[in-house]
């Protein structure tokens, strides 16, 4: 049972993979000096937030007999958590996509300059 409680809370961490994650593109993107999607703040806040009353909301539902209002709160509560995750796996799926765009023209370029290269010696 502890196990499973202790899973239960594991999303709490994914708030921390995210920011880190964030965090890292950002860099990474300034590095390259290509603008990096906007890191939804309010979306990570309120990530974090609905992850503590995500369990709270469930345990309240649970305890009161499956009493509508409470699995109404967490019904709501669950749709919130997906909203989130929906918003920051697009951010850092922009992000990316944005990365991966730089890489691959970097590397077009480099071969074109290759080639202008050749052509010059010939």
């Amino acid at each position: 049972p502890r196990g499973a409680v202790f899973c239960y809370y594991l999303p709490l961490l994914n708030y921390f993979v995210f920011k880190d994650l964030f965090k890292g593109q950002k860099e990474t993107l300034t590095i390259f000096r290509a603008p990096s999607a906007s890191v939804p703040n309010k979306a990570l806040t309120c990530f974090f937030i609905i992850n503590i009353l995500m369990p709270i909301c469930n345990v309240l539902s649970y305890f009161n007999g499956q009493n509508i209002l409470f699995s109404f709160l967490s019904t709501a509560a669950w749709i919130v958590f997906i909203v989130c995750n929906i918003k920051l796996i697009r951010a850092a799926t922009a992000n990316e996509q944005a990365m991966h765009d730089l890489l691959y023209n970097n590397m077009i370029n480099r071969k074109v300059d290759e080639i202008i290269a050749q052509r010059d010696k010939d």
